[in-house]
């Protein structure tokens, strides 16, 4: 049944790394098991799961490179998709760290790197491009069939991107980037000159639009990406600009009670992230943003409650980050094969020994029930 849209607004309103074999036997420290892609040195793409402080878990070879990882929290896996335009997706068992299933997009639609799973973990929905009629889809696959596609409806914009649920599991929430592209065309921008991105509130039994939040028309070169969810059903959103380099736009913005509000941070700040964010989190205890840049080089750490920017950590090529199980703590991935600690209330970051062999990719998952 459709959700009552005045009501769900009111409601709303209301180390990393040791090189090493797969399946290592270790201890389970606090934190749960994390999980990203990289490419190695050998030029193969990988996901490596691994446990803090730096010690592999698992470590598989990907048919192509991956992009986001999506974790069950009731059955505790973790699937692989395929960076835009890949077809492939990979299901990991993360206690064991076995590959347990392997699906594909259908042969007219394509991946674009994100999904999540529904509140009872039996469905997993996937933002996927119909390139040829030029329109975002929320596809749905039934986890307890081997991830047999259950149908698909409109993302209700143009190139979704990541995807996330609301809390009470009835609706999710749709980053639509607004940027058309096509296989046929490899990753090229068709249509920037008339994109426009927007934030779609959608009824997870039968999408249904309920509510959509879009960019000033100044903004609308402004390409909502990647979002996060907090436990208070506030959404972070990080974004890129597709604009004149030498403009400066707000790149961060939190969604609360149906309204967009952009983040505030100083000029010099906005000037160094070069108008491009890789991954955004909020902390296990939803008081912190953390928004990577990796043109800039740096993590940016914000205010959930006022969002207002607090400090900037250097970490090269940084994209990938995790809230960690304690409150205020996150972790971040860098090209360079290691990982950062970032503690938001003391204001500190120390580099975690270890690394994997090459470079991490864009982002970075934490199975939260282990």
């Amino acid at each position: 049944m459709a959700i009552d849209r005045r009501a769900f607004l009111t409601a709303v309103a209301a180390g990393v790394m040791s090189t090493g074999t797969r399946n290592v036997a270790v201890a389970a420290p606090l934190g749960g098991i994390f999980a990203g892609c990289h490419t190695d040195t050998d030029g193969g793409h990988y996901v490596t799961l691994f446990r803090l402080p730096g010690v592999v878990h698992a470590r598989h070879r990907l048919p192509g490179r991956g992009h986001g990882i999506v974790h069950d929290a009731h059955g505790a896996r973790f699937v692989v998709l395929a960076r835009r335009p890949g077809r492939f997706a990979v299901v990991i068992d993360a206690e064991s760290g076995r590959i347990v299933d392997r699906f594909e997009a259908p042969d007219d639609r394509h991946f674009y790197g994100h999904g999540v799973f529904s509140g009872d973990g039996r469905f997993l929905y996937t933002t996927e491009n119909d390139f040829d009629a030029g329109r975002g889809v929320v596809g749905v696959r039934d986890a307890a069939r081997g991830f047999h596609r259950a149908g698909e409806f409109p993302s209700h914009g143009v190139g979704p991107h990541q995807i996330g649920l609301l809390p009470g599991g009835e609706a999710l929430v749709v980053a639509n980037g607004g940027i058309r592209t096509h296989p046929d065309s490899g990753r090229a921008k068709l249509n920037v000159d008339s994109m426009q991105s927007s934030l779609a509130i959608i009824d997870a039994s039968d999408g249904a639009l309920i509510d959509r939040a879009a960019l000033d028309a100044s903004l609308h070169k402004l390409s909502i990406r990647h979002i996060d969810v907090s436990p208070r059903g506030e959404v972070a959103i990080a974004m890129q600009y597709q604009g004149p380099k030498q403009d400066r736009v707000p790149l961060v913005a939190v969604w609360r009670g149906g309204r967009v509000v952009p983040c505030r941070a100083p000029q010099a700040v906005w000037k160094r992230m070069r108008q491009y964010t890789g991954s955004v989190a909020f902390d296990a205890g939803g008081r912190y943003l953390a928004v990577t840049c990796p043109r800039g080089n740096m993590a940016t750490l914000w205010s959930a409650v006022s969002g207002r920017f607090l400090r900037a950590f250097d970490i090269d090529d940084g994209c990938g980050v995790a809230a960690h199980a304690e409150a205020g703590i996150f972790v971040a991935t860098g090209s360079a094969g290691g990982c950062m600690r970032i503690d938001a209330a003391s204001g500190r970051s120390r580099r975690l020994e270890g690394r994997v062999p090459g470079m991490w990719d864009n982002h970075l998952t934490r199975a939260r029930s282990l």
